[in-house]
């Protein structure tokens, strides 16, 4: 397979992400895989697609590390037909970008290469649906936190009376546990002062207090749609917050578990199932607190670093075969499937 993977600036990524594990993955099975920046586009006027590249040198990589040191040593860009493609991995995360024009960039240009006939995921189409948290909204009621999404402060806290002085603040854009605030009967004097700082990056939502927060979360890796397990295992694990921290994610200082998936939480995840099919979601990092889902992360998931080391399985292999099943249908039904369609199948 020719594989060819987006980026907000891959001279940033480092070995712990879970994207450098399947790419290790996909080398080692002998596929070609090839570094994109959100940058480095390119439209011809005859209808031509390409971009600047970097190629991972073909070796049998032992480590992340290692294909990390090699990939920045021996490599050198070079101009590839992106039309040329088999696959083409969206992980450039819009809420990285400060620039207007690169939040939207791989959404647009992912478009116009799956029109033609390159697979990509997760789907453009499905990733315009889910360009912030709204998104968790568009799931029952019954498996998500209640929350209320507004510039209003006096919307905001009357959200907080109602649920006992006590919420989750947090950017409707955003990610990696940035700009999370947890307000009580103790903070009450400093809402106005959160909320003041929160609004100046728009919207913001006051979500549901979790009690089970206090355990921590669970970070469940999705692939077609639902909980992605392999050789008998599922990619999961436990983040658990450190001290007073409510915030679990590991970039915020939280540590890690072994997780084992509850019946319960496969309950909920088949109710997560309809509408991440519909939306051509491939691959999907979903945080569950207690019985609610939390987050679903769909641009640049994580946690098969962890799942792996948790579960001594090799979920990234499990991945690339995932990919290598995918192109196989491709190949056999070509355009009878569209890029939505083959997704998630």
């Amino acid at each position: 397979m020719k594989i060819g993977i987006v980026f907000n600036n891959y001279n940033a990524i480092n070995p712990d992400f879970s994207i450098v594990k399947v790419i290790k993955a996909a080398v080692r099975r002998g596929h070609n895989v090839c570094l994109i920046n959100i940058s480095d586009f390119n439209y011809r006027y005859d209808g031509t697609i390409y971009a600047y590249a970097k190629s991972v040198p073909y070796h049998n990589y032992k480590t992340s590390k290692q294909l990390i040191e090699i990939f920045f040593e021996k490599n050198r860009s070079t101009t590839i037909n992106l039309e040329e493609l088999d696959i083409m991995l969206l992980r450039n995360n819009p809420a990285q970008e400060h620039s207007v024009w690169a939040q939207s960039a791989g959404i647009v240009f992912g478009r116009f290469i799956a029109s033609k006939g390159v697979m990509v995921l997760n789907d453009p189409d499905g990733l315009a649906k889910v360009t912030n948290k709204l998104y968790l909204e568009y799931f029952p009621e019954e498996i998500r936190p209640k929350s209320v999404i507004s510039r209003d402060t006096n919307v905001i806290k009357d959200f907080i009376k109602e649920n006992d002085g006590r919420a989750v603040l947090k950017p409707l854009h955003g990610s990696g546990g940035k700009g999370i605030f947890l307000v009580t009967k103790k903070e009450k004097s400093n809402v106005n002062q959160i909320v003041e700082s929160l609004l100046r990056d728009g919207y913001v939502i006051a979500q549901e207090f979790i009690p089970e927060v206090e355990n921590g979360d669970i970070r469940v890796v999705f692939i077609n749609g639902e909980p992605f397990k392999y050789r008998g295992k599922y990619c999961a694990y436990k983040r658990i917050p450190k001290g007073e921290d409510i915030r679990c994610n590991i970039h915020s200082g939280g540590g890690t578990a072994p997780f084992t998936l509850t019946k319960e939480i496969l309950k909920i995840s088949e109710k997560l199932k309809p509408k991440l099919i519909n939306d051509g979601i491939f691959m999907a990092g979903v945080d569950f607190i207690g019985n609610r889902v939390t987050e679903i992360n769909v641009f640049s998931p994580g946690g098969i670093k962890n799942s792996q080391k948790y579960q001594n399985v090799d979920f990234a292999k499990g991945i690339v075969e995932v990919l290598e099943n995918k192109l196989d249908y491709k190949n056999h039904y070509g355009y009878s499937l569209n890029n939505n369609q083959i997704a998630t199948l």
